[in-house]
């Protein structure tokens, strides 16, 4: 949980955007490495 709030901060402070805003890029960031790591899949 820290770890996750630690990473949504870092992204509020470096693009300097809200919360909200931050949450949702990191969430995007994770969703593509998956994506890289796992390859396409239906």
């Amino acid at each position: 949980m820290v770890s996750a709030w630690n990473a949504v901060k870092w992204k509020a402070e470096e693009y300097e955007v809200p919360w909200r805003e931050a949450a949702y890029i990191v969430v995007l960031e994770r969703i593509a490495d998956a994506h890289e790591t796992r390859g396409l899949w239906p």
